[in-house]
């Protein structure tokens, strides 16, 4: 990049009059060369067996059987973005101190960095026809809500918080999202005249004279129908300097941007450029610090825990209900309050697990708890299952081999695993050769037992994140259950990492 632009971009920063635009591909970085568009991370992940179809990035939901296809797909998008993960480079994001930043993805990364790290921001989407909506805390019972569509305050205008603004709104209210033709040009036609827009937003980007756009791809038609949008809402002033990153596959169409909206490109990764910023305004002192007290919209990080649970019952065995463990656990999450609820995640389970699949299912989701839920054997191990589902037992020497494996990665995370399996008390006591904690079964459990086990177990952990607190209460409440043999209990043992 050309250094007097990339120097006078540090002053804007210093002198908090730089805005941030993110694309709809921002949260990709880590992967760019797997996937064009996010869209194409959700038609991938979430729609690959519907009959949707992706057109120049945009989902095309009437060419079959219309609304209730509409919503069905919206629906998948929305758990889509609410199970992202906050990529690392949102978190150097969160510290560049940018006076705003306006995205055109629904999801909500850079807030939860930003809760992350105690950042002061204000979180706002735009939602076509009906205005701003903006996250607060609900004092009554200390949980994060969405306002009524309402205009910013005086407060927000002069506030040295940063502003983050959704402009294709937010994936908790789908009928903001713009992911259909219908859906984009509604959009359009909702904010022009911009006056449609509030003025006092507009207010507090326009502060800004220098604009950093990240997370683009310039292969789109619609992308100068965008440009042009934000052009307008930022008052048409193509003076203000306006730098964006592009991939040598775009150089020409980059240059076709660069003459008609005044852009400067740089040809630096994106990540590379993020580092290089964010070392920059640390070697300058003029990184954004946390506040010691808690934000007036913010909340505490989220997604900090993954529950991962995986179960098998071959065929030649006596079914297992872990479906009512599993249910268990979703409904003590379930009843948590909304700000707490957040703190947790818990991926869909995964059943019918052969030791190919418990590895790499353990491997690449990283859980911070993995609970087993299977037959034990004193003898022969796990009983996992085989591909065409008979038995296939897996030994301790085996499973410890996979532990040591896994803990050995730096992004490693896990905890504690619970075995909700018979007579596995010994493989409890050795994975704490290389985890912090374990409960295993001195013998065989009652069936019943772990669910109420499970209960007791999540209600105390989800409350204040003390594994060993948490093995006494869901240990008592399978003491005080009358329906349950009295010697369940005194089977379950918790043992830690010496």
């Amino acid at each position: 990049m050309d250094k007097i632009v990339y120097n006078n971009l540090l002053d804007s920063l210093e002198e908090k009059q730089c805005t941030l635009i993110l694309g709809p591909e921002f949260f990709l970085l880590n992967n760019p060369e797997e996937l064009i568009s996010f869209r194409d991370m959700i038609y991938k992940n979430r729609l690959s067996e519907s009959p949707y179809v992706i057109e120049d990035g945009f989902f095309n939901t009437d060419k079959y059987s219309g609304f209730e296809n509409k919503n069905a797909i919206l629906s998948n998008i929305k758990k889509y973005f609410k199970e992202l993960q906050v990529p690392d480079y949102y978190y150097k994001i969160a510290q560049i101190p940018f006076s705003s930043v306006v995205s055109l993805s629904p999801d909500d990364l850079l807030a939860k960095a930003m809760t992350s790290l105690q950042q002061p921001y204000h979180f706002s989407y735009y939602k076509k026809q009906s205005g701003l909506y903006f996250r607060e805390i609900d004092k009554a019972n200390n949980t994060l809500k969405w306002s009524e569509p309402r205009d910013v305050t005086d407060e927000e205008l002069h506030s040295s918080d940063t502003f983050l603004f959704n402009f294709f709104g937010h994936y908790s209210d789908t009928q903001s999202m713009i992911f259909t033709y219908d859906a984009l040009f509604d959009f359009l036609y909702s904010v022009f005249p911009v006056d449609n827009l509030s003025i006092k937003l507009r207010s507090i980007i326009n502060k800004s004279v220098y604009f950093l756009f990240l997370g683009f791809g310039y292969d789109k038609w619609y992308l100068k129908i965008i440009f042009f949008t934000l052009e307008k809402m930022l008052q048409g002033e193509k003076a203000k300097k306006a730098v964006c990153n592009y991939s040598n596959s775009f150089t020409d169409t980059a240059k076709i941007y660069e003459n008609q909206f005044q852009l400067n490109f740089f040809k630096e990764s994106t990540l590379d450029f993020i580092n290089k910023l964010y070392d920059d305004c640390e070697s300058r002192k003029i990184l954004r610090q946390p506040i010691q007290s808690q934000p007036a919209i913010t909340a505490p990080r989220v997604t900090q825990c993954k529950i991962l649970f995986v179960a098998a019952r071959p065929d030649s065995f006596t079914p297992l209900d872990y479906v009512a463990e599993y249910e268990k656990i979703k409904d003590v999450h379930l009843r948590l309050p909304n700000l707490k609820r957040d703190e947790f995640y818990i991926p869909d389970m995964q059943p019918f697990a052969t030791q190919k699949k418990l590895f790499l299912k353990t491997t690449t989701e990283k859980p911070d708890i993995l609970i087993i839920s299977m037959h034990g054997s004193q003898t022969t191990g796990l009983l996992l299952q085989g591909e065409n589902g008979e038995n296939k037992p897996l030994s301790l020497p085996d499973f410890l081999k996979d532990i040591q494996l896994l803990t050995q990665d730096p992004l490693n995370k896990l905890q504690c695993i619970i075995f909700s399996c018979c007579h596995t008390a010994e493989f409890a006591k050795e994975v704490c050769k290389y985890i912090p904690f374990a409960i295993g079964m001195n013998g065989p459990i009652q069936d019943e037992a772990m669910p109420v086990f499970l209960e007791g177990f999540f209600t105390s952990f989800f409350n204040d994140n003390n594994i060993k607190e948490a093995f006494k209460t869901g240990k008592r409440l399978v003491e005080k259950d009358d329906t349950l043999d009295e010697d369940n209990a005194s089977m379950i043992e918790f043992f830690s990492r010496q």
